[in-house]
């Protein structure tokens, strides 16, 4: 058993927290002992008796006593909890927030795929004789360039993997696309 357990078991104590006033504690020691764990991070009795013009000695009784740097450690512990546990919260709404943002933008992004997907079915594609099959390519190599790291986005802020390990191949697949200018055509005809 440490020193914060046997603290905590002792009968003086009402509570588990025991940075809280003690039953036999004096109120004037009780709010010496607050002042003290204010002086974080260097908590000192030379500086609290600076501080509040009560002698050491007086502090150092009741330090003693009242077992101020135990409880002010086990303050320290709660308080660092805490913290973890509100930066654990901030985490995990930071995460959310970024799933839903990259699916949102995946759903945006996948928008005119789907219509084309959807006219090519219905065999409707008057609109696609608008545009030539570059034009096209072009479009659909964008989109899918921007899908890839929102897929990433949303998959990390979900604690999954990025990489399918299992598949993993060295090879590579490289698709360059480049407009068609007029003079690059009269370069060729040479």
């Amino acid at each position: 058993m440490n020193n914060i357990e046997a603290v905590a078991k002792a009968d003086i104590f009402p509570s588990e927290e025991i940075w809280e006033q003690c039953q036999n504690e004096p109120t004037e020691a009780y709010n010496l002992f607050v002042q003290f764990l204010q002086l974080k991070p260097r908590r000192s009795l030379s500086k609290l008796s600076q501080k509040t013009g009560v002698s050491f000695e007086v502090l150092n009784k009741y330090k003693t006593e009242f077992l101020w740097e135990q409880r002010a450690i086990a303050y320290d512990k709660y308080l660092l909890e805490l913290e973890r546990q509100e930066q654990e919260n901030i985490i995990k709404e930071v995460c959310l927030r970024h799933a839903k943002q990259a699916e949102t933008l995946q759903k945006l992004l996948l928008l005119p795929a789907q219509a084309l997907a959807k006219k090519l079915e219905e065999g409707s594609i008057e609109d696609l004789n608008k545009a030539s099959t570059e034009e096209l390519l072009q479009h659909l190599y964008k989109v899918a360039s921007l899908l890839k790291p929102l897929v990433e986005v949303e998959r990390l802020s979900r604690g999954l993997s990025t990489e399918n390990i299992s598949n993993q191949t060295s090879e590579k697949v490289e698709i360059i696309i480049t407009p068609a200018t007029p003079d690059a055509d009269s370069n060729t005809s040479n």
